[in-house]
């Protein structure tokens, strides 16, 4: 999770987004989006899906 997590970074910072603004548009908290930036909290396959259509990541290489 912690490439996903940089790629997540990523793209946020790139669209000019704060991490709160994020989790309400994931419905979640701010600390978890943190915790998923840094590679220390595990996510669903739903909440990754949610964050990339949020984020507009379309193909990510997390091998």
């Amino acid at each position: 999770f912690h490439k996903f997590g940089r790629v997540i970074k990523e793209a946020r910072i790139g669209k000019g987004l704060s991490q709160k603004q994020v989790a309400l548009a994931v419905r979640m908290k701010q600390p978890d989006i943190s915790g998923i930036e840094e590679g220390k909290k595990n996510i669903t396959l739903f909440t990754m899906i949610r964050l990339c259509k949020i984020l507009g990541i379309k193909k990510i290489d997390i091998s």
